[in-house]
């Protein structure tokens, strides 16, 4: 078994993407916000799916993709999603925080 040592961490070759997953769990843990029991009850209709695409989303907060196409601010995390295969993706996390968010607090942040 190989170990790389990298910024004096060492990540051994048989699990790098469970040192990756347990980051980003403890990343998206850090972000989690306490949630109200309407909120909970709307997350828990959300997909149990690490990525979304952008029809996805629209369809999960229920406004038209051509205004989502022409406004990239209105989309989830201002447009910045991964590139899977070619498509747009959103995380989870990001979807979940768009879906409570204004129109107000989209094009001018959180206050």
């Amino acid at each position: 078994m190989d170990v790389i040592f990298a910024n004096s961490v060492d990540i051994r070759m048989d699990g790098p993407t469970e040192v990756y997953n347990n980051s980003m769990k403890r990343k998206e843990d850090q972000t989690r916000r306490r949630l109200t029991s309407d909120e909970k009850e709307i997350v828990s209709t959300i997909p149990n799916k690490p990525w979304f695409s952008l029809q996805e989303c629209c369809d999960l907060k229920g406004v038209k993709i051509k205004t989502l196409y022409n406004h990239k601010e209105y989309q989830p995390n201002k447009g910045l999603g991964c590139s899977i295969c070619g498509r747009k993706m959103f995380k989870r996390m990001d979807v979940i925080n768009w879906m409570f968010m204004t129109d107000e607090e989209l094009l001018y942040g959180r206050r």
